[in-house]
């Protein structure tokens, strides 16, 4: 059966980015349509080649330009808009124009727009100026409900790149190691949301029938926690305790006025969170479904999981080198990073990964003139790496012991660091 035709508007934004991926990898025909003015941005550009690349369908386009938007629509069966709709840039009623083209054509099964946070018909209460990006969301959610549009409304709650990344610290995003501060006792739930499993959440709802012309809710049950719980799992991995500023409500609404107008409406969507616990409610009645009833089969990324990435993926290398600095047991001499655990052959490594996947994989075994004789057919520096490759994986180039006193193992000077297994790091592509 042939699956469902998806546009997606906002391809190379922070959502939308990973929507495309997604939508890639479960099988969709994917188009991106993208802005004339993208042609001046030269990492967008990239981007979109990648996407070109990997299977997509690249659409000219913009809200602007009602023919083309006609024109893509018409090529497509649903349609996931990712247009900005944050505390720098806001996009949201731009939308209008989209709900318009979509009315006209009037072969669209499914029409996501841009929401992804807070369910926006339970924030009517919001304090200004966060109140705003609620409000213009729900204009639009009234516009496709006034047109008899099939909709799909996401709310994806929090972004770990912004919310768990820091611990809530705002303009920041990597967590803190010294200090961080808590907002009132750190006790209200919130749901913290990786944004690639946003991304399939919002996929796998796209030709799902329970989904239609209903509010998804992105729920995941083991990351509904608090800010408090958060905090000791960052602490757990870090091995240390943080120092902790508790703010009262008004303490921070007091921040309110000494801050730029973005960040004024981050410091509202806050309180909201936090303080008045907004996110600590129960999906009633007919229009509302929970991501984990759906799709109780998907492995979400947990909290901790996300936190270990930060901490973990410490480049070992940068990690070794840093520990080496004002070493005297390094001076002069080589410094030879050999964890000893990822000293393998290249067969070893595939059988981890064949275990990992569940899967066999089928083996073209090359022989060293086969290897060698790819090197005319490759440009300049892609020959460079068939000979690096050459020398490690033919000749055995590193296999040898440390031998002398101007060579060191990393291993013999720092047994206590925990280094990334093959495994651990393979893990992370399962």
């Amino acid at each position: 059966m042939m699956k469902d035709r998806v546009l997606i508007i906002g391809a190379t934004g922070y959502l939308g980015r990973r929507l495309v991926k997604t939508s890639l990898a479960l099988g969709f025909p994917t188009y991106c349509l993208y802005r004339p003015e993208v042609a001046s941005d030269a990492e967008k550009v990239q981007m979109l080649i990648e996407f070109k690349l990997q299977g997509a369908h690249l659409l000219k386009g913009s809200f602007e330009d009602h023919e083309s938007l006609l024109s893509a629509l018409k090529q497509v069966d649903v349609v996931i808009s990712a247009v900005a709709g944050n505390h720098f840039r806001h996009a949201i009623l731009e939308q209008l124009k989209l709900i318009k083209a979509i009315k006209e054509v009037g072969t669209i099964k499914r029409f996501f727009p841009s929401e992804f946070g807070m369910d926006v018909d339970r924030m009517e209460h919001a304090i200004d100026p966060g109140a705003y990006v609620f409000a213009d969301k729900r204009v639009i959610r009234r516009a496709v409900e006034k047109e008899n549009i099939p909709y799909t409304y996401v709310s994806a709650n929090c972004c770990a790149g912004y919310f768990t990344a820091s611990l809530v610290q705002v303009c920041n995003f990597m967590p803190p190691t010294d200090n961080v501060v808590i907002y009132g006792k750190g006790d209200k739930k919130c749901i913290w949301n990786d944004e690639d499993d946003m991304a399939m959440y919002t996929m796998m709802a796209v030709d799902d029938p329970r989904t239609l012309n209903k509010t998804l809710y992105i729920r995941p049950p083991g990351n509904i926690m608090t800010q408090m719980e958060v905090v000791k799992i960052w602490e757990k991995l870090i091995g240390k305790e943080l120092k902790k500023t508790f703010l009262s409500q008004e303490e921070w609404l007091g921040t309110m006025d000494k801050v730029p107008r973005p960040v004024q409406i981050g410091v509202a969507h806050l309180y909201q969170i936090f303080f008045r616990g907004d996110l600590e409610f129960e999906i009633e009645g007919p229009h509302g479904v929970d991501s984990n009833d759906l799709y109780p089969e998907h492995k979400y990324v947990t909290v901790e999981e996300y936190l270990k990435r930060i901490w973990n993926d410490e480049d070992d290398m940068a990690m070794y080198t840093m520990m080496a600095v004002d070493d005297p047991r390094t001076l002069n001499k080589t410094l030879y990073i050999h964890p000893p655990g990822n000293i393998m052959t290249q067969m070893e490594v595939v059988k981890i990964w064949e275990k990992l996947i569940g899967k066999e994989l089928k083996k073209i075994f090359l022989s060293q003139e086969e290897w060698l004789g790819t090197m005319d057919k490759v440009p300049r520096p892609v020959q460079i790496g068939v000979a690096h490759l050459y020398q490690i994986f033919f000749r055995g180039d590193l296999e040898f012991d440390i031998e002398g006193p101007h060579g060191v193992d990393s291993n013999d000077l720092y047994p206590e660091h925990k280094y990334v297994t093959v495994e651990e790091y393979l893990k992370r592509f399962a």
